[in-house]
């Protein structure tokens, strides 16, 4: 699967992870989309997603082989200083184990025709972890960290 498909459904994943747990308000910067300006007075997330390198699972004829790009995202909140760690970590909560949660889940598979053959692409979730990185310009920064893995099958 070619790499910006991958980040596409990974974006797309978690973008509905936040907007399903009532998050849908918010400012949100992604990769290569930078906000305006960075609000110090409210609750703001950046995006960052990082893939791995991908590698092949089985080999063989058309239709036959897979392979599996690993991934984390980190999404980065930053609250108002002095605002404790509750909210952060009530965040962590619904974004891993919520109703619409994404640890252990697999997303709808995703058909990515820009190459040949085309691949059916599933995005595996597994464990949700959260981090305090500190306090700074009047924000308190927590990130959070989804691991998980991308893998890809040819369609014959």
């Amino acid at each position: 699967m070619s790499l910006s498909a991958t980040r596409e459904g990974i974006a797309t994943a978690i973008n509905t992870a936040i907007t399903a747990n009532g998050y849908s308000a918010e400012i949100i910067e992604w990769p290569n989309q930078r906000i305006a300006s960075q609000p110090v007075d409210s609750r703001w997330w950046r995006v960052v997603i990082q893939t791995g390198t991908t590698n092949p699972i089985t080999i063989g004829g058309v239709g036959q082989r897979r392979t599996r790009t690993p991934f984390v995202v980190i999404i980065q909140i930053f609250l108002p200083e002095n605002g404790g760690t509750k909210e952060a970590y009530e965040i962590a909560d619904k974004l891993g184990k919520g109703t619409s949660g994404l640890d252990y889940q697999r997303t709808a598979p995703i058909t990515d025709a820009t190459l040949t053959p085309n691949q059916i692409v599933y995005l595996n979730w597994e464990t949700v972890g959260i981090t305090f990185v500190g306090s700074t310009n009047g924000s308190s920064q927590f990130n959070i960290s989804i691991s998980g893995r991308s893998d890809a099958q040819d369609v014959p």
